[in-house]
C-alpha cells in the first residue's frame, strides 16, 4: 500500500487583549448567564456549565473585543464576517470539568477562544503538539478543522472562557 502524505493548511493566532475592565465584566456576565440559563453540558464539556450558544452574539462588551483586535482578524482576510456562535464556559473549581478532544467544522473561517481568567491547563491542539497557555485577556483564532482538548481543571479558582465561531 502507497503511503500518502496529506497536508492541511491551518493556522493558530495567540493574542493578548489588556482591557482588563472590560474582561472582568465579560467574566460577571459568564458567571451570572451559567448560573440563570445554563446548558448543562454539551457533546464535549464534562463536568462544567456554559451559556446558550448565542449568548455574546451581540454583547457590546464583546463587540469591543471584536474590534479591538480587528488587526488579528484583517491578517486572517476576515473583512466581514458573521460571529454565529459565541458562548462563556465556566470550569468551577475543583470540578474536574474537562473539554473532550473536538472540532469546530460548522465555521467555516475561523473559531476562537478569549479567557477571562489565569488559571487553567491550556487548550491543547494534539494535531500541532501545542498547548496555549491561559491568561486573562489572552486569546486564539483558529481555523475550524483543528481538533482541540482542555484537560481535567483541578485549580483554585474558577475557569472562564468565551468561545466563539465565525463563518461568512
Amino acid at each position: 500500500m502507497p503511503d500518502y502524505l496529506i497536508s492541511k493548511n491551518v493556522f493558530l493566532i495567540e493574542g493578548q487583549w489588556d482591557n482588563l475592565s472590560v474582561i472582568e465584566k465579560l467574566k460577571n456576565k459568564v458567571k451570572e448567564y451559567t448560573q440563570s440559563n445554563p446548558l448543562e453540558a454539551d457533546h464535549s464539556i464534562k463536568n462544567g456549565v456554559m451559556t446558550q450558544w448565542d449568548c455574546f452574539v451581540q454583547d457590546e462588551d464583546f463587540h469591543l473585543f471584536l474590534k479591538d483586535n480587528a488587526k488579528y482578524f484583517l491578517d486572517l482576510n476576515l473583512i466581514k464576517f458573521n460571529v454565529f456562535d459565541a458562548w462563556g464556559g465556566l470550569y468551577k473549581k475543583g470540578s474536574q470539568a474537562y473539554c473532550e478532544k473536538h472540532d469546530h467544522l460548522g465555521a467555516n473561517l475561523c473559531c476562537g477562544i478569549l479567557y477571562l481568567s489565569d488559571q487553567g491547563p491550556g487548550t491543547y491542539f494534539p494535531e500541532l503538539n501545542k498547548t496555549i497557555k491561559e491568561k486573562k485577556g489572552g486569546f486564539v483564532l483558529f481555523h475550524p478543522i483543528l481538533e482541540h482538548e482542555v484537560q481535567k481543571y483541578t485549580y483554585l479558582e474558577d475557569r472562564q472562557i468565551i468561545a466563539f465561531n465565525i463563518r461568512k
